[in-house]
Order: structure tokens, then sequence, then C-alpha cells
């Protein structure tokens, strides 16, 4: 029975570990992978998203960017959000992540809500 507890508190020590260094390093690849390319995707559905950059020869990288962006705050940032004022403070970064990329790949800033 003890050595069962030893090595059950050894297990969740190492998760600890794991989970704090892959905080601490980003969020995975599949996760960005996984954001990048429902950007691309939604880009070219035309319903929502980056539509305005669809048939752009940039859009891939740029969903490659904004996919890391969006990974990287999806894990620091777990909480739901509550509040209206946290849900537009996250529609404000998510807008400023999108414009960074933009601007990081030579696009235009994301148009204005019609």
């Amino acid at each position: 029975m003890r050595l069962s507890s030893i090595a059950s508190l050894g297990l969740a020590a190492s998760l600890c570990v794991c989970f704090t260094s892959a905080a601490y390093a980003g969020a995975p690849q599949a996760a960005v992978d996984a954001y990048a390319n429902m950007c691309v995707q939604m880009a070219n559905d035309g319903h929502i998203g980056d539509v305005d950059l669809k048939g752009n020869p940039k859009l891939q990288t740029y969903c490659g960017c904004f996919g890391r962006k969006f990974a990287d705050r999806a894990v620091t940032k777990t909480e739901p959000l509550k509040t209206k004022a946290e849900q537009q403070q996250a529609q404000k970064e998510e807008m400023e992540m999108r414009n960074s990329c933009r601007a990081d790949n030579g696009l235009p800033p994301v148009p204005p809500k019609k």
C-alpha cells in the first residue's frame, strides 16, 4: 500500500512538472496546428474569420502566426470568461493578435465589421 502511494505521488509530481514546463514553453504544436488549420478553413469557407484573406497566398503563413498566438493564450488563460468585460477583453486581445500577425505578413488590418 505504501509503495503505491509513493508511486502515485511520483506520477502526480511528474505530471505537474510536465504541465508546468508545457505552459512556459508555449502551446503544444498540435494545438498550434489545429488553430492554424481552423483559421484557414474559416477564411476559405467565407462565413466567419479572416474571409478577406480568402485566396491570398499569405493566408497559410498568417494563420500559422495567429494559430501560435491563439494557442499560447489558450494555455495561459484557462478560466472561463464570466463577465461581459472579460469577453470584451478577450475579443480585444484576439483582434490585437490578428492585426499583429497581419502586420508581420504585410497584410492589411482586419476590416471593420459591416
